[in-house]
């Protein structure tokens, strides 16, 4: 499928917006100081109980540096900080065992040996401020780049460690999943700045390993169809009504780019939001709807001609990119159902399709997927899922224009903090031309535990 190639005037015409929306967001906090403190929301998705602040002291750090850590000094036991610093996380390891030829059209893009994957180790940095102000951090360590394919071979980040006699280790990587502020403006309105993780859907921003049901999320959530997350302003607001409860997000960021968490190489600001209607009384509903709309651009640096007296960038892709999903979740007495559509398109400029020997098409891509649970006695949730995912019609898909899939499994709840999991997965390139690819179908078992620390 592809859009219309009706060009599109991709000029910074949202940067009044921006402007008006800053200002917007900034003069509910003068009103807000005149009310009394709300009281601290709760802590964020899988925090384990508070930690007691550390007791150790640390005599090379100033009272103000410690205050601001909340870490306590024994010799200031008695200005204690009433909000201390809290540390907690998930992580988890999988064994993968693939089910195809080790010489198939499939060993070439997914790993065919049996294998223990180290998968996620995200640590989380909360801190409660003030009884108006919190900030919370969240990054994931990683063993990449090593490991990565080179063509001839497997990059290694081996190297000599210094502290070891110069023996040999391999070091790895930080991704830094999140890192932003937040300040109640109201008791049902607060304003978030940093990165933040797009609110849309249901995995995005819950996408701790022990939280999902099935093993890892699904599949249309892995290919961005949106941002996975963005830089700039978010605004979040909440109303209950008896038995519904309303919740609305709106956010103005740097939008998509090469480089984002810092620069915005077109000064086009992105917006987006997303409002959930949750209604409890029998059963436990969520129906929520998310968009996001922006221009994506990728440009050399600036330099500076000195025969022209001008600086200037040349301007390699872009595109406007305009997402929608929605989604649906159902908890009824010990049935759950979890479902997702989502849906991008996007729009060149004619003049700056991509390089190389093909320039890059409008299109479109959708997909989406259910997942069906049943709760049983002593923690077993068996579970299935169904997937759809349509490729966008560019260069490089025309053999791979769809995905079809199929899983089931089950979970173990070995504690509230632990959870076994174990699935199988069948999924085939639906309506490929070369009967090579439509006929070989992935198959896998995949068996992991994740855990809450």
């Amino acid at each position: 499928m592809s859009m219309p190639r009706r060009p599109l005037p991709l000029r910074p015409r949202r940067r009044f917006f921006a402007v008006a929306l800053a200002f917007a967001l900034a003069a509910p906090s003068i009103a807000a100081r005149a009310q009394d403190a709300p009281p601290a929301p709760a802590a964020p998705e899988l925090a384990p109980a508070a930690a007691p602040a550390p007791t150790t002291s640390l005599a090379d750090a100033a009272p103000a540096d410690l205050d601001a850590l909340g870490v306590q000094d024994e010799s200031r036991s008695a200005g204690a900080d009433e909000h201390p610093l809290q540390l907690y996380g998930f992580a988890d390891m999988t064994y993968y065992l693939p089910l195809f030829s080790s010489d198939s059209y499939l060993a070439a893009n997914v790993p065919s040996q049996q294998s223990f994957v180290m998968g996620n180790f995200n640590l989380y940095i909360a801190k409660q401020i003030s009884s108006r102000l919190r900030s919370l951090g969240e990054v994931r360590f990683s063993y990449l780049p090593n490991g990565q394919a080179t063509g001839n071979g497997y990059q290694s980040t081996q190297a000599d460690d210094p502290a070891a006699f110069f023996r040999p280790t391999r070091w790895g990587g930080i991704v830094i999943e999140r890192l932003h502020i937040e300040y109640d403006l109201l008791s049902n309105l607060t304003l978030r700045a940093g990165s933040f993780l797009t609110p849309y859907g249901i995995w995005n921003v819950d996408h701790g390993s022990p939280t999902i049901i099935s093993i890892r999320a699904p599949y249309i959530i892995g290919e961005g169809l949106f941002p996975e997350r963005q830089t700039g302003l978010e605004l979040i607001g909440h109303h209950y009504f008896s038995e519904f409860a309303l919740e609305y997000h709106l956010t103005l960021s740097n939008g998509r780019g090469p480089i984002d968490e810092t620069r915005d190489l077109d000064s086009n600001k992105a917006v987006g939001g997303r409002l959930l209607l949750e209604w409890r009384h029998d059963a436990d509903i969520k129906l929520g709807a998310s968009y996001y709309r922006g221009t994506y651009t990728n440009a050399t640096p600036t330099t500076f001609d000195v025969m022209t007296g001008h600086a200037s960038a040349n301007i390699t892709e872009r595109y406007l990119e305009q997402d929608v999903a929605a989604d649906l979740s159902v908890d009824f007495r010990h049935f759950v159902f979890r479902g997702e559509f989502l849906r991008s398109d996007h729009r060149y400029d004619d003049a700056y399709r991509g390089s190389g020997p093909t320039f890059t098409p409008d299109n479109t891509r959708w997909g989406t997927y259910g997942i069906f649970g049943y709760h049983l006695p002593a923690g077993f949730l068996p579970y299935a899922v169904l997937q759809y995912y349509r490729f966008p019609d560019t260069p490089g898909n025309q053999y791979n224009p769809k995905i079809k899939a199929i899983a089931g499994g089950a979970d173990y709840r070995l504690h509230p903090n632990v959870v076994l999991k174990a699935e199988y997965t069948y999924a085939k390139l639906a309506d490929s031309p070369l009967a090579i690819i439509a006929n070989t179908p992935f198959k896998a078992f995949e068996f992991q535990i994740s855990w809450v620390f």
